[in-house]
């Protein structure tokens, strides 16, 4: 297992009585930033892991000392087993600085200004903005009038002035709402440049898909992930029977996952199959669930013998996943 040839590092300021076998465990020395852990409790280190729920659960349990040291060892080991049973893989896609304004003329030659010192400005008045293809990096935006028939324009980000829920829902697609804004749309627009990194979040078994390839039943076919979606994740084509995902657009809530009803879809971060590993790791203890982001408003008391349980996705969890 990976875990084998990397290191857990726990920063013991909780005071921790570290003994016997937690000793060649948890590295409870002063921080370095040097060294390459695979988890840590701490940001102040370099590792490939970042365990928020380990301080949490030291900070808020009310278990004694001896059952806080068994449960920090199952915090870790959880971890480790998620990181080595998961089927995440990382991506990356060239944004330049070409940038879309579709907006009304007026409009556009008051804000262009902000824009024209990071970006390739192109103009596209809103009367003839059609259908928006493509992704970040990658856009095509399809532009028609009385005089231009049909027009083609490329792009690697868009700002539009207008309301327009079909393009809101893409990556790279913002939304410019009064002079306000300016300042925090520039700044994410700016962050995408280069290489834009983003992990294949969804894995999708077609072959139990009750959509893909599938005959019309009386009540319709089954399209309820791309119903839950609230971005372009994931998307249905009737004319094909198949199912279209863009990892790009995946904003990794989850919605999709719990609400497939054969489980053709599965979370990369935590699979089923490290759920499996995990129920058993936690057979007969209490659980409470909450998500990473959730953990640093939490002020919570936690029970005797309650473990935390950190889920990535706040949808992602299906019937099948508490079966």
């Amino acid at each position: 297992m990976i875990i084998n040839t990397k290191e857990y590092f726990f920063d013991n300021r909780f005071g921790l009585p570290l003994e016997g076998n937690y000793r060649e465990i948890f590295d409870s020395e002063v921080l370095e930033n040097s060294g390459s852990y695979l988890i840590s409790n701490t940001q102040d280190v370099k590792s490939i892991l970042y365990a928020p729920e380990v301080n949490f659960y030291l900070t808020y349990s009310q278990d004694d000392t001896k059952t806080k040291l068994e449960t920090l060892n199952l915090l870790y080991e959880i971890r480790a087993l998620k990181y080595d049973l998961g089927r995440d893989k990382s991506y990356s896609k060239e944004v330049d600085n070409s940038l879309i304004i579709i907006s009304e003329q007026e409009t556009f030659n008051n804000i262009a200004p902000y824009f024209e010192d990071d970006f390739e400005v192109i103009f596209c008045d809103v009367k003839n903005a059609r259908d928006l293809e493509g992704e970040l990096g990658s856009f095509t935006l399809n532009s028609s009038n009385r005089f231009i028939q049909k027009e083609e324009i490329k792009a690697s980000q868009i700002v539009i002035t207008q309301d327009d829920p079909q393009k809101e829902q893409f990556i790279g697609v913002e939304k410019y709402s009064g002079e306000e804004t300016i300042g925090n749309i520039l700044e994410l627009l700016k962050s995408r440049l280069g290489h834009y990194e983003y992990k294949k979040i969804i894995s999708y078994n077609e072959t139990i898909c009750q959509y893909h390839h599938r005959r019309q039943t009386q009540s319709g076919p089954c399209t309820i992930c791309s119903q839950l979606c609230p971005t372009l994740g994931v998307k249905h084509d009737n004319s094909k029977m198949e199912l279209t995902f863009s990892d790009i657009d995946c904003h990794g809530c989850g919605g999709c996952v719990s609400g497939c009803p054969s489980g053709a879809l599965d979370f990369t971060q935590f699979t089923l199959e490290a759920l499996y590993g995990v129920a058993r790791l936690l057979e007969g203890k209490k659980i409470f669930i909450t998500t990473q982001s959730l953990i640093p408003n939490l002020d919570i008391s936690l029970p005797k013998n309650v473990i935390p349980l950190v889920i990535e996705g706040a949808k992602f969890l299906s019937e099948l996943h508490f079966l």
